[in-house]
């Protein structure tokens, strides 16, 4: 038993660190010495444990006859396929190894939860607890960016720390943990807790969200934002219970909002507002034309690849592979934004696995929309109703942003898994 409660602790723990920033933990910059290297190395040794403790006293896993693991197994071997396509197999392997990566945390997070149902209440707080620590970095950064540069410089991952600080320069706070997840996971607290003391606390941290996600100057971060925190309260509150609480919230945000909206005209020459509004062609609606663009290529791709070109392969194949330095003021973010392909969850699937990979994708999410209807319609449902909106809030930011980091697929099957 000492050893399942280890399990269960120490996968609690690298939820935690997967939620921060990679940190350097040890002084020495090499990226096998990050605390992501930790998750990486740890969730698969307590997959393992778990699963040999199966196989010795010869148990079932009854989450294996269930059509959530046949549609999982679907994707999984349409993405294997793609290696048909893939002329760049080393950024094949890249991809590859983090969709595994992610079954295995679907997996390990099923045995935990068969071990003892009461993690899924523990997980989000870790969840919120690494949440709020990536949310004080991003907090330094905007009112205190040199503090964050001394910070940053020796402890953040030299790729992670690179891309923000040149997003920065331009006027914008980069985040690739997927943070608006948090926000469900933050309003189930707030609605269920009992403690006085807790609430203003999670109240600040969501309006505090709020700022830094307006003051990021990237809209997908306002949109995810918005209808996270909407649906949170509407799904979770019932927008009956706890009402000044709502209110609270709401009226927050928007005596908060103009004044982000002052400074970021003040300091930065424009505002989320403005980008709303497409006032720069280079800055507003260049990124909305190459994402068109990308759509177009992704089409033309799976047109012509019954598999796809292949997991990560879609900027090989693509026309942006030979744009001119010239065509862009921000090269730099331009072409790291290529990169990551057509920031959208469908055309990236669609061009990389072609039309089997694709349709493997919709029907396992139709799965889950079925299933988690039946969830949100049950008013006791409570935190499970937290990690469904908590996983509809990330495929809502995959509409606009990359979905081929690590973290993306470690959070799509955790919160599968939970549920």
């Amino acid at each position: 038993m000492l050893k399942k409660e280890w399990a269960i602790s120490t996968f609690i723990i690298a939820v935690f660190l997967l939620r921060i920033p990679p940190l350097y933990f040890t002084g020495i910059k090499n990226i096998f010495l990050t605390t992501h290297s930790i998750v990486v190395l740890t969730i698969p040794l307590i997959f393992l444990y778990l699963f040999s403790q199966r196989l010795y006293y010869k148990k079932r896993l009854p989450y294996l006859n269930t059509p959530e693991a046949l549609f999982v197994v679907i994707f999984f071997a349409t993405q294997s396929l793609s290696i048909f396509g893939a002329s760049n197999v080393e950024i094949f392997l890249q991809r590859y190894v983090k969709i595994i990566f992610g079954i295995i945390v679907f997996i390990a997070v099923k045995e935990l939860v068969a071990i003892d149902k009461k993690i899924i209440y523990k997980v989000p707080i870790a969840i919120i607890a690494g949440g709020l620590i990536t949310f004080g970095l991003q907090l330094i950064l905007f009112f205190a960016p040199d503090v964050y540069f001394q910070l940053g410089e020796t402890l953040i991952y030299k790729n992670v720390y690179s891309i923000t600080i040149t997003n920065f320069s331009v006027g914008k706070i980069f985040d690739d943990s997927f943070l608006q997840t948090v926000t469900p996971f933050i309003i189930y607290y707030l609605a269920s807790s009992k403690n006085k003391l807790i609430i203003p606390v999670l109240v600040s941290a969501m309006v505090g969200m709020g700022m830094v996600d307006f003051a990021s100057n990237f809209r997908y971060r306002v949109i995810a934002y918005v209808v996270s925190l909407a649906s949170s309260l509407g799904l979770i509150f019932r927008f009956k219970r706890n009402l000044i609480i709502v209110i609270g919230i709401v009226f927050l945000i928007f005596l908060v909002l103009p004044n982000v909206d002052k400074y970021l005209r003040q300091n930065v020459g424009f505002s989320f507002v403005d980008r709303i509004l497409l006032e720069s062609e280079t800055r507003d609606i260049a990124s909305i034309e190459w994402r068109l663009s990308a759509f177009e290529q992704s089409i033309q791709m799976a047109s012509t690849n019954i598999f796809g070109v292949g997991l990560g392969n879609f900027f090989d194949k693509s026309q942006f592979v030979n744009i001119p330095k010239t065509n862009f003021p921000n090269y730099t973010i331009t072409i790291e934004a290529l990169k990551a392909g057509p920031h959208n969850i469908f055309f990236q699937i669609l061009a990389e696995t072609g039309l089997p990979g694709l349709t493997s994708l919709v029907i396992l999410l139709a799965y889950f929309v079925r299933k988690d209807l039946h969830i949100i319609k049950d008013k006791m449902s409570g935190i499970k109703t937290a990690y469904v909106l908590g996983f509809w809030t990330l495929i809502l930011i995959g509409q606009f942003f990359p979905t081929n980091n690590f973290t993306f697929f470690t959070l799509f099957f955790l919160f599968r898994g939970a549920l």
